[in-house]
């Protein structure tokens, strides 16, 4: 099975939340952008995955986690112990893994 090869990640204290964004490369070319975001108020917190449409020069989504669902929202958008980046690796680890199994399905990666 192709596995995912980290391109870039950062994470941002921003002034009502916290935001992890990664970008990915799956196989030879497929760029999948990872973005979870916590915010302060829980139904404005996303995470998602985006693949890179070259022809079009575009990012389209490709799968999402419904923010009740999310690891990171469980913690507080002001935890300072490292708790919250541990959670939105892992919401970022499951949306990577839904991502490779639909483009390992659809046949752009094999």
């Amino acid at each position: 099975m192709t596995k995912f090869e980290a391109q870039s990640s950062k994470f941002v204290d921003l002034r009502q939340g916290k935001e992890l964004s990664e970008l990915w490369v799956l196989g030879s070319n497929i760029m999948v952008r990872v973005s979870v975001y916590r915010d302060a108020y829980d139904h404005q917190s996303h995470a998602r995955a985006d693949v890179f449409d070259p022809l079009r020069l575009q990012w389209n989504p490709l799968v999402s986690i419904a923010y009740p669902a999310m690891a990171s929202i469980a913690c507080s958008h002001v935890d300072r112990s490292g708790g919250i980046q541990a959670a939105m690796a892992k919401d970022s680890k499951a949306l990577r893994d839904q991502a490779e199994l639909i483009l390992t399905r659809s046949g752009a990666v094999e």
